[in-house]
């Protein structure tokens, strides 16, 4: 019995005056598949609805611009759930990045769809210089095939869109794709 009270002793004069130290290590990773599922693919979806309205007739002005102002309003409603649910920071973050893009890239859509509908109901002045020359006739005439409606979204659709998404997604992707394997 003697023997087990100094044991004791020993170990608790062995701990007195000494700080106790544990060390315990956590990896913390980011789950990527909810991101994605929740993030970049229903705003994929809704910019290649957006993008789709390009694709539709000229003359479904009323169709284009509900169908793009739509696919804004429901993009804009889930940058605001996305970021009520992220930390407030003092920088821009990624995600915000990703929205900004999205939302402007829509906005574009909306523009060029705004200029087709302009074209498509414009008035000329013009029309009633009709018996006043040729030259007036032959300006005209070019003016309105040089920027019809058709080319106005044709051009968006071919040299305006892809390019804007292909740099975009280059830079940002590269950007953060280092920052997945930490």
């Amino acid at each position: 019995m003697k023997e087990e009270e100094e044991e004791e002793e020993e170990e608790d004069s062995r701990w007195k005056g000494e700080r106790v130290r544990e060390e315990v290590d956590f990896e913390l990773t980011r789950r990527w598949t909810v991101i994605m599922m929740n993030l970049y693919f229903p705003t994929n979806m809704l910019l290649a609805t957006g993008y789709a309205t390009l694709f539709l007739n000229v003359h479904d002005q009323g169709d284009r611009l509900t169908l793009s102002l739509t696919t804004l309003l429901v993009l804009y409603t889930l940058f605001n759930n996305s970021s009520s649910s992220l930390p407030i920071t003092a920088y821009v973050k990624m995600v915000d990045m990703w929205f900004l893009y999205c939302i402007s890239l829509l906005f574009v859509i909306i523009v060029c769809h705004t200029l087709a509908g302009y074209k498509v109901n414009q008035v000329h002045p013009a029309g009633d210089l009709r018996n006043k020359g040729s030259m007036v006739n032959n300006f005209v005439s070019q003016a309105s095939s040089r920027f019809s409606p058709e080319k106005v979204l044709a051009t968006t659709r071919v040299w305006v869109v892809p390019p804007i998404v292909l740099v975009f997604n280059a830079a940002y992707w590269a950007s953060l794709v280092p920052s997945l394997s930490k």
